[in-house]
């Protein structure tokens, strides 16, 4: 079984509509965040089916990447999305969806290393935009280029860390959908006429003279000054499309009474209706989220979340105590980390390729630790080479190290104090770059 988890992608606006024949076509800039987020299965099956949330685009999705590869001996698969938002809200939903799919299946055919930009075009992802496309690889506060032709996939021009501690809270009103296909088609058409006269040149200055050095000082209120102005300024191109600056005047209000509340950051994600609010902290975020209901009458729409500063987490479990079928646990020679005692309750630890050569290639290794923090002293004593590659000199993780217990970050829950049960599994996950 193949499991993958994506982040949702927030999309702040364009740098370019299309319009100014000499600058590249599009670029923009855009988040990734945690919830909602979409975790999807494979498993082997008789006949190709789906279930879950989005099903039937999501077997859209894996038959138009396997008529791209040069194979016709895949397995058929269940695919098991367990949780997706909707499409069309402002979250990226169907690039994450298509990419998540499409790296499942790659690494079921063993495909490691395809890069991220190719399965987007297997997948014709990225016509536009392709903050979402480097955002499934990398995570974080992204902006991506433009570029010079529609066939092309805009390049990652600047990518940064979100402050662990800011959270965004997001709406996602009842109040339709965002504009899509045909009609975002005819939208880009008529704002070849109607958009702003050197727009692009503010709307470059604001995301590098503004947001992206905020960012990297974490200059809280500078941040969400210079986001909304981007995020309004774009709005304002669209105006004669979408009415105003804003979808509908359910947004406007809302974006109104948002920065009303204090909050500066505030605005409309890609069409919306998705409206975003970055807060300082989880307190300030909840106490927002808890009013919003009552401010405007929806509850089940709103809700807290991080960034997520790291790629889509893959991961293959394969059991071999439930299946004869399953693969067996890679495990190197001579290691008393993989000595599996009569008895004893294990976790597993899932290692990514790139690891893999300092413990003779194991994919897989089995231990009896009651935290994460005594796993690690296992492997420290057990592989010392692994362990000076997730840790540096003083014990502490290694920044570019991401360490998941099952699907939960270790910084969601007690860091490396993080308690450990029987059958759980802990998936070391270095920082992905895009290709």
């Amino acid at each position: 079984m193949i499991r993958v988890q994506t982040a949702s992608r927030l999309h702040f606006g364009l740098l370019n509509f299309g319009t100014e024949k000499d600058w590249r076509k599009y670029g923009g800039a855009g988040l990734m965040v945690e919830k909602p987020g979409i975790i999807l299965e494979l498993s082997p099956a008789n006949t190709w089916s789906a279930a879950g949330p989005l099903a039937a685009r999501a077997l859209a999705f894996a038959r138009m990447f396997l008529d791209t590869l040069p194979t016709d001996k895949v397995q058929p698969q269940y695919i098991h999305i367990q949780q997706a938002p909707a499409e069309h809200i402002g979250l990226g939903t169907g690039t994450q969806l298509a990419l998540a799919v499409a790296s499942a299946l790659v690494r079921l055919i063993g495909m490691d290393e395809m890069p991220v930009a190719q399965l987007a075009q297997c997948l014709r992802r990225g016509q536009r935009s392709a903050v979402g496309i480097h955002g499934f690889a990398q995570g974080g506060f992204l902006v991506d280029g433009g570029k010079p032709e529609l066939e092309s996939l805009a390049p990652l021009l600047a990518r940064a860390d979100f402050p662990q501690d800011w959270r965004i809270v997001l709406v996602m009103p009842p109040w339709g959908q965002g504009r899509h296909g045909n009609a975002e088609n005819a939208a880009f058409a008529k704002l070849r006429v109607t958009a702003i006269p050197n727009t692009t040149d503010l709307l470059c200055r604001l995301a590098l003279q503004g947001i992206l050095p905020a960012l990297k000082e974490g200059d809280f209120q500078s941040f969400g000054e210079a986001l909304f102005e981007f995020n309004r300024r774009v709005g304002e191109n669209f105006a004669p499309i979408q009415g105003g600056t804003y979808s509908c005047r359910q947004t406007s209000e809302l974006v109104a009474w948002l920065r009303r509340q204090g909050i500066r950051g505030a605005g409309q994600s890609s069409w919306g209706p998705g409206v975003f609010a970055v807060a300082p902290d989880e307190s300030h975020a909840e106490a927002l989220a808890e009013s919003i209901p009552t401010q405007f009458g929806f509850h089940d729409e709103v809700l807290v979340t991080a960034a997520q500063n790291h790629g889509a987490l893959i991961a293959r479990h394969d059991y071999c105590a439930q299946s004869k079928k399953s693969k067996a646990v890679s495990k190197p020679p001579h290691s008393k980390l993989h000595k599996k005692h009569p008895g004893a309750m294990t976790i597993t630890i899932q290692l990514p390729a790139v690891l893999r050569s300092c413990c003779a290639g194991a994919s897989e290794l089995a231990l009896t630790a009651p935290s994460v923090r005594a796993a690690l002293e296992q492997i420290a004593r057990s592989q010392p080479e692994l362990y000076r590659s997730i840790c540096d000199e003083t014990g502490a993780l290694r920044r570019h190290i991401n360490l998941f217990v099952n699907t939960a970050h270790v910084r969601d829950r007690e860091g490396i104090d993080t308690a450990l049960v029987p059958g759980d599994v802990l998936t070391i996950m270095p920082a992905v770059s895009g290709g």
